[in-house]
């Protein structure tokens, strides 16, 4: 909806709702994994970060498309959904290493 009412007005749609999403990904991210006394707090982190943050990646690989190179297009649509992956784990992996 908002790539069909803001898209034809600026090029750079998609990528301001990928970097977008991304920044509000990070305080949910810390209210899941920095915190470890209330389980409520994490409870609602993650339902958060499902509702609003994690729609991003479709409007990335749509962003893919349009701009790579149709001959190698679907490897790097594989690559970034492996990156994705790769990301979360980390991500996790390291806000847990601090809060120790």
């Amino acid at each position: 909806m908002i790539v069909d009412y803001f898209g034809p007005k600026s090029d750079l749609t998609i990528p301001i709702l990928c970097v977008m999403k991304c920044l509000i990904d990070i305080p949910f991210n810390l209210m899941i994994f920095a915190q470890q006394e209330s389980f409520t707090v994490s409870m609602i982190g993650i339902n958060l970060e499902y509702l609003l943050a994690r729609g991003w990646g479709s409007s990335a690989i749509f962003l893919m498309k349009q701009v790579v190179d149709p001959s190698i297009q679907y490897l790097a649509i594989s690559v970034f959904i492996c990156m994705l992956s790769v990301n979360s784990l980390l991500s996790a992996s390291f806000i847990a290493f601090f809060v120790k």
